[in-house]
C-alpha cells in the first residue's frame, strides 16, 4: 500500500495557512456501515462506534476533525491548545525523513537525517517542530464548538491542553486555566499535554516528575471539577520503576487515564548535515520508525496498570500507519488506539481497518 490520496496537511505552508484552507479537496469519505449499537464500545462512561480515532495533530483542528469522523475516526482529539495566542516557530515545521525500520532505545541518541519526498504511507517518517502554537482564544473557542458539532453519535471530542511558566506554581496555574477554558468550549474530555517540550530546571519532561504530575493534576481538578473527564499524556519512560511512580501518581492524583506516546524528541540533520530546523536542534519524530517502541511502552503500562490495579483508561498512539496496527496497540492493552502521522498520510486508515473488521 502506497499513498492513496494527498495527505491531510501542506507542509509547505504554515500551520495558520493550514488551518484557514487545508488541503482537503481530493479526499473523498466512504459510505460507512455503522455496527449496531449493541455492538459500540463503552469508553469512560461515553459509548463509541469504534475505539479508533486521531490523536492530537496539526490537523485536528475543527475542518480537521470535522472531516476526520466522517472518515471513521471516533475518538477525535483536537490540536494541543494554550491560554494565550502563541505563533508557531517559521518553517519548516515538518520534515520527511529517511528511516524506513522501526527505532530502538540504542538509536535515540543518533541522529536521523532528512529526505526531500515522503515514504510511502505505510513506512511515512517525519519530524516537526511547531512549537505548540495556538491562535487566539476567541477563534479557538469557535472552532472547538464546530468540531463538537461535527460529531455524530458514538464519537467523542477530546481537548490537548497545555501550559507552562517559570515555576511549578505557573506551570500548574496555566494548565488549570487552558482545561477551563477547553472544557467551556465544549471538551467532551480533557487531556493534559505533559509531553510536550515542558523542562524543569533539572533539564527532565515534566511528566518524568511524580510530585510536579500530581501538583498539575490536582490544580486542574480543583478549577474543572468533576464534570470532565481527565487524562494525561505522557512519552517514553525507560525505567519500569519510574514509570510505575509516574502512574501511581497520575491515578492517585484522581486522573482517568493516560495517553501515550507523544513523537520521540531526537537530532534531525539535513542533507549538509546541519540541523533541519535551524537553532531548534531536537525536534519530535513521528510515524512508523516509533511503532515498536510505543507498542512496547503501550505492554509496560498495560502491565503496571493491572499489577498495581490503577485502573486508567490506556489511550496508544506512535506510528500506527496501516490498520492492522490498531489491533496491535489493543493486544498491548490499550483501550483506545489513535493515529496522527498516519491517518494524516493515509486519511483512509480507519475505513480501512472498520472495513477489516467486518
Amino acid at each position: 500500500m502506497s499513498s492513496v490520496s494527498s495527505p491531510l496537511y501542506d507542509i509547505r505552508k504554515t500551520f495558520e495557512e493550514n488551518f484557514s484552507d487545508p488541503p482537503f479537496s481530493l479526499i473523498t469519505p466512504p459510505s460507512r456501515s455503522w455496527p449496531p449499537k449493541a455492538q459500540w464500545k463503552q469508553f469512560l462512561g461515553f459509548s463509541l462506534a469504534s475505539n479508533i480515532g486521531a490523536a492530537a495533530c496539526a490537523v485536528t483542528t475543527g475542518k480537521g476533525i470535522a472531516l476526520l469522523a466522517r472518515l471513521g475516526f471516533d475518538v477525535l482529539t483536537y490540536k494541543t491548545i494554550r491560554r494565550h495566542a502563541t505563533p508557531s516557530h517559521p518553517l519548516p515545521n515538518i520534515v520527511y525523513l529517511a528511516k524506513e525500520t522501526v527505532l530502538s532505545e540504542w538509536d535515540l541518541d543518533k541522529p536521523l537525517y532528512t529526505q526531500e519526498n515522503p515514504l510511502p504511507a505505510e513506512k511515512i517518517a517525519i519530524s516537526n517542530s511547531f512549537g505548540n502554537g495556538c491562535l487566539e482564544p476567541e477563534i479557538i473557542i469557535q472552532d472547538i464548538a464546530f468540531a463538537k458539532n461535527s460529531l455524530s453519535e458514538g464519537q467523542v471530542l477530546i481537548v490537548s491542553v497545555y501550559g507552562e511558566g517559570e515555576s511549578l506554581e505557573a506551570i500548574a496555574t496555566e494548565f488549570a486555566e487552558t482545561a477551563l477554558f477547553a472544557q467551556q468550549a465544549g471538551a467532551d474530555i480533557i487531556e493534559l499535554n505533559l509531553s510536550c517540550p515542558n523542562l524543569l530546571k533539572a533539564g527532565e519532561p515534566i511528566y518524568k516528575d511524580v510530585e510536579v504530575v500530581n501538583k498539575i493534576i490536582s490544580r486542574v481538578l480543583s478549577r474543572v471539577g468533576n464534570r470532565s473527564v481527565l487524562l494525561v499524556k505522557i512519552g517514553l519512560v525507560s525505567d519500569t520503576a519510574v514509570l510505575g511512580k509516574i502512574l501511581a501518581a497520575i491515578a492517585k492524583a484522581g486522573a482517568r487515564g493516560v495517553s501515550a506516546i507523544n513523537s520521540i524528541s531526537m537530532r534531525v540533520l539535513d542533507q549538509t548535515q546541519q540541523p533541519a530546523f535551524g537553532k531548534r536542534i531536537f525536534s519530535g519524530v513521528s510515524g512508523y520508525p516509533i511503532y515498536a517502541l510505543a507498542l512496547q511502552f503501550i505492554n509496560k503500562i498495560s502491565q503496571i496498570n493491572k499489577e498495581q490495579k490503577l485502573n486508567l483508561a490506556i489511550l496508544g498512539m506512535g506510528g500506527i500507519t496501516l490498520p492492522e496496527h490498531f489491533n496491535a496497540f489493543f493486544n498491548a492493552g490499550a483501550d483506545v488506539a489513535l493515529s496522527a502521522t498516519g491517518m494524516m498520510w493515509n486519511p483512509y486508515l480507519a475505513s480501512q481497518y472498520h472495513q477489516q473488521m467486518q
